[in-house]
């Protein structure tokens, strides 16, 4: 059996990606056109996309789980490997930031 990340791990990361799809599109709706909207959009659709292509099966000859097989794709300077880190950087840094605008904007009503 392969080995893999435990479930916290993925409930965490897919949840994130969800919540970022969510933001971004509320905001869409609400205020049109919005550039780190739609980019946000495009990197978590495709951050999942390519991991799914590159990620599944590979690291099964190498009997590693997803992120020691992220990490030595890096290490080999595969170019999938550091728009997958850099878009899911991304989402995580839009995530953080409309979490605190919100949780800003309740603390002081």
């Amino acid at each position: 059996m392969q080995e893999t990340l435990p479930m916290w791990i993925w409930i965490l990361y897919y949840f994130i990606l969800v919540m970022g799809l969510y933001f971004s599109v509320r905001r869409l709706v609400t205020t049109g056109f919005h550039f780190l909207s739609v980019l946000l959009i495009i990197a978590a659709i495709s951050n999942v996309a390519i991991l799914i292509f590159f990620g599944v099966g590979y690291g099964i000859r190498f009997n590693e789980n997803e992120f020691e097989f992220l990490v030595r794709m890096i290490r080999e300077k595969e170019l999938w490997a550091y728009y997958v880190t850099a878009s899911y950087i991304f989402v995580l840094y839009y995530v953080m930031y409309k979490w605190r605008r919100r949780a800003r904007r309740y603390l002081t009503k």
